[in-house]
């Protein structure tokens, strides 16, 4: 991946930019998450990278810090 920017996510349509991370889990196990999340509420940004087969949900910024689950990775993309 790149180097970028500090990664940001706009919330409510408000202009105004929020800090967040990246949490990246296989393709497969990412849609049915996307599927469920689509049923209950709604979804925010999802990034698909077809490359390595896996999406990548924005979530707060400070997730990363506590990530603890298997088959998955958070990445702390904020300054």
């Amino acid at each position: 991946m790149d180097k970028a920017a500090p990664a940001t996510a706009r919330r409510g349509g408000a202009d105004a930019e929020t800090p967040c991370d990246l949490v990246t889990v296989p393709a497969r196990h990412g849609l049915e998450a996307v599927d469920i999340m689509r049923l209950r509420t709604s979804v925010g940004p999802v990034l698909h990278d077809g490359g390595f087969d896996t999406l990548g949900f924005v979530v707060p910024a400070g997730t990363a810090e506590a990530w603890d689950v298997p088959g998955s990775a958070c990445t702390r993309i904020m300054g």
